[in-house]
């Protein structure tokens, strides 16, 4: 029973976070301050607490209210490489434990339940610029991510000094559940100096061919270069998080960098 309610604890965030973050681009970097064949990597980890409350039966009809809370930390490791002008590849590999604890009170007493889950997710993208040479640079990417996604995202970028906006769309399947989304991406960058710039991104996500919570989210993001060249950066972000009528917090942190 606490197995399979932390499986679905789980599967209801990764669904949340795939739908509120599948834009993975960088409103601070363009494609054209990529160098052709550069490797890009990122060493990240995360941490988000949620729970929820409400009331269920047990295994024996017996009612019972609850207080469940999830700690989930992640670590995870990215890679892209861009080819030419126009072409880029990329994948992510995350491996999550979630401390699953629950508090039932039941009108006998109360029980204490705790578990634990790891999982280990991947997602790869290959991403084409259609016109590298135009003001807005369109891009179109193709996601796939485990379990069983797959994604199809445009999005068009504005440069102005010290100032970069980005708009997205993207159409997804899952598989588990089955269903169509549709998410919205909203993002800016500002350059404060040499060493330090911020980004902020809103997105939603839409369900359009089941019945399912929409969610959103709203991140905030500042990014701070170790040397002149820009080749090592420490990022530091915090997300908020909508589903329904539940909200929650994430934190993050990675360190990112050119070459090997």
């Amino acid at each position: 029973m606490v197995r399979v309610v932390i499986l679905a604890a789980c599967c209801a965030l990764a669904s949340t976070l795939a739908c509120a973050a599948q834009s993975e681009f960088d409103p601070l970097r363009r494609a054209e301050d990529e160098e052709s064949a550069s490797l890009r990597w990122e060493l990240a980890g995360g941490y988000t607490p949620y729970g929820t409350e409400g009331t269920g039966l047990d295994g024996d009809g017996q009612p019972y209210r609850f207080i469940r809370f999830v700690d989930e930390r992640t670590i995870s490791l990215s890679a892209s490489i861009t080819l030419g002008s126009s072409h880029k590849l990329g994948a992510t590999a995350a491996d999550t434990t979630s401390i699953l604890r629950e508090r039932r009170d039941y009108a006998t007493g109360s029980v204490r339940l705790e578990s634990r889950e790891t999982a280990v997710r991947y997602r790869g993208f290959y991403e084409l610029r259609l016109a590298p040479t135009h003001a807005l640079d369109p891009r179109l990417r193709l996601v796939h991510a485990t379990p069983d996604s797959l994604g199809v995202a445009a999005s068009i970028s504005l440069l102005l000094d010290p100032v970069v906006l980005l708009g997205g769309v993207e159409v997804s399947q899952h598989s588990s559940p089955h269903c169509t989304w549709i998410t919205t991406t909203a993002a800016g960058g500002l350059v404060a100096n040499q060493r330090v710039s911020y980004a902020m991104t809103a997105s939603l996500g839409v369900p359009v061919t089941a019945v399912a919570l929409p969610s959103s989210s709203f991140t905030f993001r500042s990014v701070i270069a170790l040397d002149a060249r820009q080749t090592r950066e420490i990022v530091i972000a915090a997300t908020m998080s909508l589903r329904g009528t539940q909200a929650w917090v994430s934190g993050r942190v990675a360190l990112r960098g050119r070459g090997l």
